[in-house]
Order: C-alpha cells, then structure tokens, then sequence
C-alpha cells in the first residue's frame, strides 16, 4: 500500500501493523482507540455505532495474544466469533458458552454471567460490548461485573464498548466509570466509593413525594447535571468516542447474515423449506412458517437492541402472526410493545 500521502503517525502505525498479527487494517480512527487502549489499559471505547469498536478491541488480543472473555448481548455472540476468525493472523480456539482453559477466546452472554467465575479468573482481558448494560448499579448483572473485576487484580487489558454511554442522566455512566477504575486509578475509588458520593457531586437532585395506602416515602431523584468542568477531566482519561463523520463511507454500514448459518431445530426445518420453496418459485406458507419460526430470534434482538439504549424500534413484518410473536415476546421481556396491522 502507499502509504506517502497519510498523516505521518498513521503512516507508521501502517508500517508496523504486522505486529498486531492482524489480517484486517484498521482505519485511522480505529490506530487512535487502539492506541488509547494500549496506554490506558482500563479503558472505554464510545464510538458511535458502526464506527468500528470491535476491531479496536480484537486488536489487544491479536497483538499480545491474551486470553479473552467476551462478554455482549445474546444476538452477538455469533458475531464475535466470526469477527475473530477474520481478523486474528494466527491459529485460535474459540468457545461460545462454553469454558476450557485451553481456549484462547470465550464469549458469552450477560445473562450467563453467573456461571463463568471460572473464565473470570482465567482471562488476561475483558471486552464488555454493549457496557451500557452494565448502567445500573445495582442491578444483579452490573453488581457481578463489579464484583469479577474488583477480585481480578492481574487483569491486563478490560475494554468497556458502548455507542450510549451517556444519556440524560450521568450517575448512569458511574459504574463504566468505577470498572475502568479499579485497578488503574485509586484517587476515583477515593473520592467516589460509591454512587450516592458520586451523586452529590455530580447530579442535582429532587426529592420526589409517593404516596400509598399505608404511608409517603420520599425518594430522591435524579434532575440534572452539574460540575461539568469537574466531570469532563475524568471522562477525558478514561472514554474516547467519535462519531460516523470519521467514517470515509457516506452512507451507515448494513450488517447482513443468513439465518442458515445459526438455526436449529424448527427454524432449521423452516428455513430449508422456504429456501426450496424460493427456487421453486412456490411456497407462500413456507414464507410464513419462515417468519413465524424466526420471530424469536427477532424478538431477542429487538430487546438487545433497546436494553443497550438503541429504541425505540420500528419492525417490519410481511406476516401479521410474526408481528404478533415479536411483540408479545418483547411484553414478557418488559418492554412496552404493540402491533399495527392491515
């Protein structure tokens, strides 16, 4: 590649790419996180999505080859697999849901956290995809990732990927915050031992009147945002984050996957089906059974999509059942959700 017309640093970032036993090139933007990973180590990548977060935080693995645990949303997992294996230059074994010590990447999801202790210990770097998942303190997830990486004191690299790590209320950013802390910065686990210190400086507050049957309770909530000048510094050593005009591409990039790929049982049956039915030119119930056994999966992306602060979300369905399955999965999972037919 010539590389004369590059910025400079770019350029010897380029040149020494091999080193990163990486068969993908990073962009410009992507040497930069890298870079800030490197010297940071605890750190938080907040790009936007689609700026290309993933492959900032394969490249510690590949460079050093560490043992890594991925922990992401469900529909993910998959594709953390296969970003590896296009990206790693060197022979890898990599498990999803399961642990052996002899592996060189895990990955698996935030609902089975509990049952991968023993990948905690064994790791040498964490990468949390969608950290905002992590965003309420004491929530039983974000309360066991405190509690792995406060034990795990020869934890080499931890990297905290999230596109919305701040939203309206800033005490939500704390527990990213205290994660990239622990073993990297005891003035913050100091000053801000917990989130009610961090509160006070950083959040106004309102004392909000409930009444019930037997009796008001005054809780305090969350109005505002104040100390700014404060804050910033903190954010700064700790978060880098751009958005898609770092992109050379003017359009957002699409992902696209066959269904084919991960089914099984009755999705299997019914993708094969409608797959015949295709070339045949036949099979508008195959379509529709296609689509009424893939809603699950549907369902359990659109709550992934909303539980990591991308709602609401508008899906599209050439079948009313479909449409019914996604919705009602999405109202047991807690979300509110209709349906518009006709």
């Amino acid at each position: 590649r010539n590389t004369s017309s590059l910025n400079p640093t770019y350029r010897q970032w380029i040149m020494t790419a091999s080193t990163y036993n990486l068969l993908l090139e990073p962009d410009e933007h992507q040497w930069v996180g890298i870079k800030r990973l490197e010297e940071h180590k605890h750190y938080i990548i907040g790009d936007d999505m689609g700026v290309g977060k993933t492959l900032q935080a394969m490249a510690i693995t590949a460079k050093y080859k560490l043992k890594t645990l991925v922990i992401c949303p469900a529909i993910a997992k998959n594709n953390w697999k296969k970003e590896f294996s296009k990206a790693l230059a060197y022979k890898h074994t990599t498990l999803v849901d399961k642990f052996d010590s002899r592996a060189d990447i895990v990955i698996t999801n935030y609902e089975r956290l509990d049952k991968f202790s023993e990948a905690f210990e064994w790791a040498e770097y964490v990468i949390f995809d969608e950290a905002q998942y992590l965003k309420t303190v004491d929530s039983g997830r974000s309360s066991l990732a405190q509690w792995y990486i406060s034990e795990k004191d020869d934890l080499q690299y931890l990297a905290l990927l999230t596109g919305t790590p701040i939203k309206n209320r800033v005490h939500e950013f704390y527990p990213l915050l205290r994660l990239v802390s622990m073993h990297t910065d005891a003035q913050f686990m100091k000053t801000y031992k917990n989130i009610r210190s961090f509160q006070t400086q950083f959040c106004l507050m309102e004392t909000k009147k409930i009444r019930t049957k037997r009796r008001t309770i005054f809780k305090p909530v969350v109005k505002g945002t104040k100390n700014l000048d404060l804050l910033a510094p903190i954010i700064k050593r700790k978060l880098i984050r751009r958005d898609k005009s770092v992109l050379k591409l003017k359009e957002p990039r699409s992902i696209y996957f066959s269904v084919g790929e991960f089914a099984d049982g009755a999705l299997k049956a019914a993708w094969e089906e409608f797959s015949e039915s295709r070339m045949s030119g036949a099979g508008s119930t195959a379509k529709r059974q296609s689509a009424i056994a893939k809603a699950p999966l549907t369902a359990e992306y659109v709550v992934d999509l909303v539980n990591g602060g991308h709602g609401p979300v508008v899906v599209f369905s050439d079948h009313v059942d479909s449409a019914k399955i996604i919705s009602e999965s999405c109202t047991k999972k807690g979300l509110r959700s209709g349906v518009i037919g006709g």
